[in-house]
Parts: C-alpha cells; sequence; structure tokens
C-alpha cells in the first residue's frame, strides 16, 4: 500500500535543477563525450568550461533558496506579530466596552470600577509596547494609535471623578470613545487580513456595532 504522504505529494518542475542535470548527467556527458573525441574535442577545456557554468548555476540556485527561506522568515515574523496586535486591540476594545455596559447598569461599585481601571491600564501599557514603527502595515499601525487614544479617553471619564458622580455626559463620552475603538478594531483586521485572511470570517469585539454615529 502507497503511504499517504506519498500519494499526496505534488511535483514541481524546476527549469533551473533540469539544466543543471542535463549539464552533469552522465547521459548526456557521455554521449557528447563519444561524438566529441571522434572530432578531436581538447576535452580539458570542455570540461572545465562545463563545470564553470555548472557552478555558476548551483550559485544562482542557492542566492535563490536563501532569498526564499528569508522572505518566508520575515512573513512567518510579520504573521505573529500581526496576530498578537489584533489579540490585544480585540482585547482592549472588549474591556472598554464591558466597563461601558458595566457603568450603563447604574449603582455601580467602586471595587468594580478599580478592576475595570486597571484592566484599561494594563491594555494601554500593552499597546505602547509596541512602537508605530514596528507595526507592519501603515493602516495597521494607525488603527493601533486610534485604539490606544480610545483607551485613553475611557481611562480619563473612570478616573475623573468616583464613579457614583460619573453622569449622561460621562456615559456618552464613554459610548463614543467604544465606539472609536471598534472602528479601529475594523480597521486593524481589515488592513491584517491580507497577511491573515481568516481575519475576516472572525467575529469581532463580541458582534458589537457603532451604536452612536
Amino acid at each position: 500500500m502507497i503511504p499517504k504522504e506519498w500519494r499526496d505529494y505534488t511535483w514541481q518542475v524546476r527549469p533551473l535543477v533540469v539544466l543543471i542535470y542535463l549539464l552533469v548527467s552522465p547521459t548526456v556527458v557521455l554521449p557528447l563525450m563519444w561524438l566529441f573525441t571522434r572530432q578531436g574535442v581538447d576535452w580539458p577545456a570542455w570540461v572545465q568550461a562545463v563545470g564553470s557554468v555548472a557552478a555558476i548555476l548551483v550559485a544562482v540556485g542557492v542566492a535563490n533558496h536563501q532569498g526564499k527561506a528569508q522572505a518566508k522568515l520575515r512573513l512567518e515574523d510579520q504573521t505573529e506579530r500581526l496576530k498578537k496586535i489584533v489579540a490585544v486591540a480585540n482585547h482592549s476594545a472588549k474591556v472598554a466596552r464591558h466597563a461601558h455596559d458595566y457603568l450603563s447598569l447604574g449603582d455601580p461599585e467602586a471595587l468594580d470600577v478599580r478592576r475595570f481601571v486597571v484592566s484599561l491600564e494594563d491594555c494601554i501599557f500593552l499597546l505602547k509596547s509596541v512602537g508605530y514603527i514596528d507595526v507592519p502595515f501603515s493602516e495597521v499601525a494607525l488603527g493601533w494609535i486610534e485604539v490606544r487614544h480610545g483607551l485613553t479617553d475611557v481611562l480619563n471619564v473612570l478616573s475623573s471623578r468616583p464613579c457614583e458622580e460619573l453622569d449622561g455626559r460621562d456615559m456618552l463620552s464613554m459610548e463614543l470613545s467604544c465606539n472609536r475603538i471598534h472602528r479601529a478594531c475594523q480597521r486593524i483586521r481589515g488592513a491584517a487580513s491580507v497577511v491573515i485572511p481568516e481575519l475576516l470570517a472572525e467575529s469581532w469585539t463580541d458582534g458589537q456595532a457603532d451604536r452612536t454615529t
């Protein structure tokens, strides 16, 4: 029985490999040697010439392979960074929205509000740990900054006065900031989906949509 990995193997024709094989293969070289011997060809010169060409082709092949390997490593590093950025932005949006929804219920407990403040501070710290120039795409970087600013606005509202003194204007400000964060997350997801297509099929911020334009 043929192993599954053999059945699934995909053959790829590489022109450079075929050319090198034709240059050094005994099935090609021996007939040529026989043909040229009958005509008094200078074999040392021919062998040196063929060897030089083969060496050049091998060097080109090695450089090409190394270039592809480096490009693959860069893509993997970029993908991993984007996944982390998306995860942190997504979590930050959830924390901000949960803080707003909790305060909307009324009669907030100071200890619970303090926990939201600490969570928001942790999110902002994570967002600041990645610099603008370290974010792979400009659209992702702009969304990243927008998330930071939105979280800072939410944190400022929570820290501005005791929770029992927060009024309707404060709640509206938090609502607008949460929507700003949500739009920034959508911006990040859209740009990152170029490298990570599955992001288009994933939910974002628990399906929360903008409530205020």
